[in-house]
């Protein structure tokens, strides 16, 4: 007997196409897929879960309330405080004329690079600076044009 593709079969043999996969090939694929697909899944879980990226995203928390405090509180005084026993949080605040800059840092105690880093401008009016710049010793509030 002739098959489709031009070959012959032996007498008593059952005629039978090949196309498609069988059980056990599908079995076989599947299983290879997952023998590969595994070890990245769970690489990728370690990732996103590690201390390290712990510590980054409470890093910027931190430096995110500190900026969001300062601006409620206009506190634009340069300043060093430990928090907890693991962060130092650096507030850097520069005044030029009528602008102020604040740079929020966060740190491990032990460490000198920064984890988080926010900066932020301002402009600076006259009842939003009532502090001091405490790097040129100098009183921050602007200076009223007298001929007004």
């Amino acid at each position: 007997m002739r098959l489709k593709n031009g070959r012959r079969t032996a007498p008593g043999k059952p005629v039978r196409e090949e196309s498609g996969a069988t059980l056990v090939e599908t079995l076989v694929a599947l299983s290879i897929l997952v023998a590969v697909l595994l070890p990245v899944l769970l690489f990728l879980g370690y990732l996103s879960h590690s201390p390290r990226n712990r510590d980054r995203i409470q890093a910027i928390g931190l430096a995110q309330t500190m900026m969001e405090t300062t601006l409620e509180q206009k506190d634009f005084v340069t300043k060093k405080e430990p928090y907890g026993r693991k962060w130092m949080i650096r507030q850097q605040v520069i005044h030029n004329k009528r602008l102020v800059g604040i740079t929020v840092r966060v740190f491990r105690k032990q460490d000198t690079l920064a984890i988080a880093s926010f900066y932020t401008e301002r402009l600076a009016y006259q009842s939003d600076t009532l502090s001091t710049d405490t790097r040129h010793g100098k009183s921050i509030i602007p200076r009223e044009n007298s001929n007004e």
